[in-house]
């Protein structure tokens, strides 16, 4: 069980990281930019695609070279994934990282045909090769370092991993907070408690912290994709409400 639960993290960890360098080798051909892709304020993490290739893996290694069952389990795993991803990201934080609503056959904006499609494909390079290959390393490393060392690296990066979700989550609570009060804007997602924890926590020596430490410049430029629902549905990109926001890092190559 152990070993389960340790390959499970390590899965986890290591297809956040190369989610994360797939969205940002998307984001130099498509816009020409370094621009940020993580899921959180710290290390290069995507953590959609961990969830996403844990839950693929589980379910799709016994369809292994099985294409025509991987391509369309896939798509609709995958579109499962990003739809509550989306989902409960909008109502646990206010915000949403995507919208597909301009976008071909979509679902409320929060998947679509495309990346059904991209997902499809996805699968069938996870279990046909990439995650044989994945499994390889993970054993290599037990011979390595044997178990229970990797176990503890493991663990201790797990550590991390919920540290860093949870860090986040109160720096983009407090993000959307400072979002709504400086423009006006209210929206459907916008819960009581998060109102009630930004004024029981204002005045706080942790709420001065985030609020010094992840500022309305720093957290745009960690997120520059980051939307706003409105009341009336309309989608905000919030870089749009910061004067002269800069969300990308390093200029590759075209004009912005």
């Amino acid at each position: 069980m152990n070993k389960k639960i340790v390959k499970n993290l390590f899965y986890l960890i290591i297809y956040s990281f190369l989610g994360y360098c797939l969205e940002s080798i998307v984001a130099i051909i498509t816009k020409g930019v370094v621009e940020s892709r993580q899921s959180f304020v710290y290390g290069p993490f995507c953590v959609i695609y961990g969830i996403g290739a844990i839950i693929l893996i589980s379910i799709l290694s016994n369809f292994k070279n099985q294409n025509f069952k991987l391509f369309f389990l896939g798509m609709f795993i995958g579109c499962s994934v990003e739809y509550l991803g989306s989902f409960i990201g909008e109502k646990l934080l206010g915000f949403a990282w995507w919208n597909y609503s301009n976008m071909f056959f979509n679902i409320n904006g929060r998947t679509s045909l495309f990346y059904a499609i991209c997902w499809g494909i996805i699968s069938i390079f996870l279990i046909n090769f990439i995650n044989p290959n994945i499994d390889k390393l993970f054993e290599k490393l037990i011979a390595l370092l044997t178990f229970p060392k990797l176990q503890l690296a493991t663990y201790i990066l797990a550590l991390f991993f919920l540290f860093d979700a949870l860090l986040s989550g109160f720096a983009l609570n407090n993000f959307y907070n400072n979002t709504i009060h400086a423009n006006n804007i209210g929206t459907p997602f916008e819960l009581a408690y998060l109102e009630d924890f930004h004024n029981t926590f204002k005045n706080s020596d942790f709420s001065n912290f985030i609020n010094k430490t992840f500022t309305n410049e720093k957290m745009i430029k960690i997120y520059p994709n980051i939307l706003l629902p409105t009341i009336s549905g309309i989608y905000i990109n919030v870089d749009s409400l910061l004067n002269n926001a800069q969300t990308y890092y390093l200029k590759v190559f075209g004009n912005l």
